[in-house]
């Protein structure tokens, strides 16, 4: 019998679930919510509407789910957060599980010693159709410590500091040393998850170099019928527009993962977890037709 009680999502916002921030003090995402994801049986919690949610729902309460993920950050801050967990005094490796939504360019966290926080930053590079970057630095999107949730001393610092952060995109981002950072730091990050021996699936697999990864840890989600196949949540939600922007029909314009998506999403993982014996149970067959012909929230 499998000992399993604890299972770690990790990634962007995608895992997090972005754009179900139900909680944050914007009030016109609050409306939006309020109009199209006030749904009867569904807590209105951006835990609850993000996939690790989602599954926690269907596990039930004798194995505990835990949504690390934050909206804007990426792999470093992945890398940090598991590196807490498993050095915690008591950790049991037999008892914990890991979702890792890896990430692509253009994030990184880095520390505020006036907020006494982490920020991240988000940029751009311009590259052509080859992928081969046009111009050497690259465009400031955004920078935050909590996207959406953010307390007015951090608003005030970014603003104050929003100079300082372009500048620094531009003249010390570089999109070819970030592209072997991010496959150098995966690299690393997964061996010492292998050789710990860490119980892992992929939500959406890395970025590494030719040493590649073990795609036994992928997770193919789509029945290539109604949906399209993918092993990343990304390219799944994207590929088969099940996106926010698209489950509300336009009047809530957010390319996140719909609640479909995160439904379809911790389905699949709920039964990929009992295929491979992490969790007791028995799988539930997913109608995929009925996913495809139904829309889950409300028609206002």
């Amino acid at each position: 019998m499998t000992k399993i009680k604890y299972i770690h999502c990790l990634g962007t916002s995608h895992t997090a679930g972005g754009g179900f921030e139900f909680e944050s003090n914007n009030p016109e995402r609050n409306v939006s919510l309020e109009t199209y994801y006030s749904i009867e049986g569904e807590e209105k919690s951006q835990f609850n509407f993000s996939f690790p949610g989602q599954l926690q729902k269907l596990i039930g309460k004798d194995i505990q789910v835990f949504n690390h993920a934050k909206q804007g950050y990426g792999n470093d801050r992945v890398f940090r957060i598991v590196y807490d967990i498993i050095n915690k005094i008591g950790f049991n490796f037999d008892e914990n599980l890991f979702i890792f939504e890896f990430a692509g360019m253009g994030r990184r966290e880095y520390y505020s010693n006036k907020l006494k926080e982490f920020i991240t930053l988000n940029w751009q590079h311009e590259i052509d159709e080859n992928n081969i970057a046009t111009k050497n630095g690259a465009k400031l999107l955004g920078v935050a410590s909590s996207y959406f949730y953010e307390t007015q001393k951090t608003y005030d610092f970014i603003k104050e500091n929003n100079s300082f952060f372009e500048s620094y995109v531009e003249n010390f981002v570089n999109f070819d040393l970030e592209f072997n950072n991010i496959s150098r730091e995966t690299e690393f990050f997964l061996s010492y998850v292998e050789k710990l021996k860490l119980n892992y699936y992929f939500s959406s697999p890395p970025i590494v170099g030719i040493n590649g990864y073990d795609k036994s840890k992928e997770i193919i989600f789509g029945d290539g019928k109604f949906f399209k196949k993918s092993s990343s949540i990304l390219d799944f939600s994207g590929d088969n527009e099940l996106i926010i922007s698209k489950e509300t029909r336009g009047e809530y314009n957010d390319s996140h993962n719909s609640l479909k998506s995160n439904k379809i999403v911790a389905h699949v993982i709920y039964n990929k977890l009992i295929d491979d014996e992490y969790i007791p149970g028995v799988t539930k067959e997913i109608d995929w037709e009925w996913y495809y012909t139904n829309n889950l929230i409300n028609k206002k």
